[in-house]
């Protein structure tokens, strides 16, 4: 029986190097052939991975259901399409969703660029780590139980290292767009703006006075 790491949010998945990242989609997840496999893996997460309540599942193989179309399937399909784009024409007509989104996009923007120097300390702090336990393998003749902890160790933080890297280089990815012209030019006032425009009458402004007759 197949199985995967999962914590019913994320599964976790390894690249080539061995290294494990939690992945949303469970398609993408690492399956293992033997749950003992599972088990060595699981107990090699790093330890912030460790404490997010990871375990072991079976994968649960089942022939899928043959899909009917007919006439009405068909047409339950287009009006969910539909109603997908009408929902969407809607939000794009709404001020506050712009508004949201902005503020979103500008916290976000914040957060990674607040962050990237604590994640470049981890990272280095990772590498250090490898190196004084390569350096503990090379000086010391192991027994084999203390030899697979260090492995152990060893493993944990390559992956720990990898992870923090990524992040590092993601977010210089997204800097080097530019993101901070948008910042400094934040459009949010000027759609707020337009929630309280009035009309100013050319030619005729009588007709937009209220009227006080009783």
């Amino acid at each position: 029986m197949p199985w995967i790491i999962t914590n019913d949010i994320f599964f976790i998945r390894s690249d080539k190097r061995g290294c494990a990242s939690p992945v949303s989609d469970r398609r993408k997840a690492k399956v293992f052939s033997e749950r003992f496999n599972a088990e060595e893996f699981l107990r090699s997460l790093p330890k912030k991975m460790k404490n997010l309540g990871y375990r072991i599942e079976p994968v649960e193989i089942t022939a899928p259901k043959p899909l009917v179309v007919t006439e009405e399937t068909e047409q339950e399909e287009d009006n969910m399409m539909e109603n997908g784009k009408e929902s969407d024409a809607e939000e794009l007509l709404d001020a506050n969703y712009y508004l949201t989104e902005i503020a979103a996009f500008c916290v976000f923007i914040k957060r990674i660029r607040n962050e990237r120097n604590r994640l470049e300390e981890e990272q280095v702090q990772a590498e250090m780590e490898i190196e004084d336990l390569l350096h503990a393998a090379e000086f010391n003749d192991l027994p084999c139980e203390q030899g697979y902890e260090l492995y152990q160790k060893l493993h944990e933080a390559r992956v720990r290292r990898r992870s923090y890297k990524n992040a590092v280089a993601w977010i210089d990815y997204i800097m080097e767009a530019k993101p901070e012209e948008f910042l400094r030019n934040d459009p949010s006032s000027r759609i707020m703006g337009t929630k309280y425009r009035q009309y100013r009458a050319r030619a005729l402004p009588e007709l937009f006075h209220q009227s006080t007759e009783s």
